[in-house]
């Protein structure tokens, strides 16, 4: 996933470093972000386990399917692996959205305020 991540943001920085027209370099960067954390979340959703680990797939019926300590222990570890897996995953989504999103978004507004100022001394100076 990183060497995916490394070759991603290699090919993002070729293709930005021949565009010098700042508009254009702000709105190729953020559709770039943007793909990036549309591939992220895929990742991410796969990396969920399946859902019939939560349904009433599997969920003993009578007491006799869980009469054995033994029985009980491996019920509730599996249901325990199931959320401890899920917490994982949204932990990262949730931790890579907001520094993906986020610092586009920040980046993107700090860009777009200094095209503004060049916009504005270009018109004081006419």
């Amino acid at each position: 996933m990183l060497i995916t991540l490394f070759i991603w943001a290699l090919y993002v920085r070729i293709k930005l470093s021949g565009e010098v027209n700042p508009e254009k370099k702000l709105i190729q960067r953020l559709r770039y972000t943007l793909w990036t954390a549309m591939g992220l979340g895929l990742y991410f959703w796969f990396l969920l386990p399946s859902t019939p680990s939560f349904s009433t797939y599997g969920l003993p019926t009578t007491v006799a399917d869980i009469d054995d300590p033994r029985q009980l222990l491996e019920y509730l570890q599996r249901y325990n692996q199931t959320i401890v897996r899920t917490v994982e995953v949204m932990y990262w989504l949730l931790f890579c959205g907001v520094w993906f999103v986020g610092g586009s978004l920040l980046q993107a507004l700090n860009e777009l305020g200094a095209i503004r100022a060049n916009i504005a001394d270009s018109k004081e100076h006419k």
